[in-house]
């Protein structure tokens, strides 16, 4: 699954991302791309328990 996260900006904000998502799924696999906004996430989570995680911890996220 695909997210744009139009805040994240550094590797602070990557860093918030991933560890928002490991700590649901340690075994999720996380590529952020700062360029692109986007993050894509292989995990066995549902896309709304991501997109709740992401919004936790202060970031606007939509799944592109």
């Amino acid at each position: 699954m695909r997210f744009s996260i139009p805040d994240m900006i550094c590797g602070h904000c990557t860093g918030t991302i991933e560890t928002a998502i490991r700590g649901l799924d340690p075994s999720a696999r996380i590529d952020c791309n700062l360029d692109a906004h986007t993050v894509r996430v292989e995990t066995v989570l549902d896309p709304s328990v991501v997109i709740a995680a992401i919004e936790e911890v202060g970031y606007g996220v939509t799944q592109i």
